[in-house]
């Protein structure tokens, strides 16, 4: 639960996701415009790892230096 109240602007950012007609162009325009939401992406997963394995890259969410290119 600390972690829902840590990220609670983060998620509700990404409520817009909801509904989206085009969900992955909609969430590239989030991430790009709010990169400080990718640090709540393992927290929504309900992992604890700081790094995900997406498709052949490993991507870490505990840097400080995100690239959304990484990730969309």
């Amino acid at each position: 639960m600390q972690n829902v109240e840590k990220y609670k602007d983060e998620f509700n950012i990404l409520n817009g996701l909801i509904g989206a007609k085009n969900i992955e162009n909609e969430l590239i325009r989030i991430l790009n415009k709010y990169p400080n939401v990718i640090k709540c992406i393992p927290t929504l997963l309900a992992i604890r790892e700081t790094e995900i394995n997406l498709s052949d890259q490993i991507v870490k969410f505990n840097s400080r230096d995100y690239d959304t290119k990484q990730i969309c």
